[in-house]
C-alpha cells in the first residue's frame, strides 16, 4: 500500500522535478569495551584511503572528502588525519603493499596483521585507524501493479576502526543511503549516486561518534 501510494505521489508531481523518498541509515555491528567516542577525542583518528571497487572514482572522492569534512566537525582538525595525508604518508614511509595485504588477509582470514596494524599506525602518528570499504552503486525495480515499478537505487559503505596499539579491531558498522521512486515519462528518481555517497559517509562517520545519521 505504501507503495501505490508513492506512485499516486509520483504521478501527482509530474512536472515538478524527479520523484522519490530518500533515506539514510547506520548502524554498529561490533564495538571493543574499551572503545568509544571520548577515546577517539583524546587519541585522535587517521582516515585511511577509500577501499572500492574500480571505475568508481567519480564518487569515491567526494565520498572522502565529506568523511574528512564530518571526522573534522566532531572531533577537531587536530585530531584528525585526512585520507589524503595517509595516503601520502602510507607511499613515503613505503607501506602500500603492508596495507593491501593487512587489508586482503583480514577479508580472507578474519585475522588482523598486529604488526603490519602497529607499524601503520606509527607512520600516521594514531592510534585509531578507520579503514572504509565503499560498495559500488545499486540499482533495483520490483513491479508493485501494471506497468507500475518501483525503482531503488542506493550506495552503502562499510568501516572498520583499527586500534594500531592492540592490532586489533575497535569498531565496525555501516551506512547505507537509498532512494526508493516511481521514475514515470522518463523521469529519474532524486538525487545523484554523489549525493547519495556523501550523505552516506557523513552518516558512518557519525556511527563512529555514536551519533545517528541528520
Amino acid at each position: 500500500m505504501q507503495r501505490i501510494i508513492l506512485f499516486i505521489f509520483a504521478v501527482a508531481m509530474v512536472g515538478c522535478g524527479p520523484t522519490g523518498e530518500t533515506t539514510t541509515t547506520s548502524n554498529t555491528s561490533y564495538e571493543a569495551e574499551s572503545f568509544s567516542p571520548d577515546e577517539l577525542r583524546q587519541k585522535g583518528l587517521a582516515i585511511m584511503p577509500i577501499q572500492s571497487d574500480q571505475g568508481v572514482e567519480g564518487f569515491r572522492r567526494p565520498f572522502g572528502n565529506e568523511i574528512n569534512k564530518t571526522a573534522r566537525s566532531t572531533l577537531s582538525n587536530a585530531e584528525v588525519i585526512t585520507w589524503e595525508e595517509s595516503q601520502q604518508i602510507i607511499n613515503d614511509a613505503g607501506l602500500v603493499e603492508d596495507y593491501r595485504e593487512t587489508i586482503r588477509s583480514y577479508e580472507e582470514t578474519s585475522i588482523l596483521n598486529q604488526e603490519a596494524v602497529q607499524q601503520i599506525g606509527e607512520a600516521v602518528g594514531k592510534r585509531y585507524l578507520l579503514v572504509v570499504t565503499l560498495g559500488p552503486p545499486q540499482q533495483e525495480s520490483e513491479y508493485v501493479d501494471e506497468g507500475v515499478s518501483v525503482e531503488t537505487r542506493s550506495v552503502s559503505a562499510y568501516g572498520k576502526v583499527w586500534d594500531a596499539a592492540k592490532g586489533d579491531i575497535a569498531w565496525e558498522g555501516i551506512a547505507t543511503t537509498a532512494t526508493e521512486g516511481v521514475p514515470i515519462f522518463g523521469q529519474e528518481v532524486e538525487g545523484t549516486t554523489q549525493s547519495r555517497a556523501q550523505r552516506t559517509s557523513e552518516a558512518l562517520m557519525r556511527r563512529v561518534m555514536g551519533m545517528n545519521p541528520l
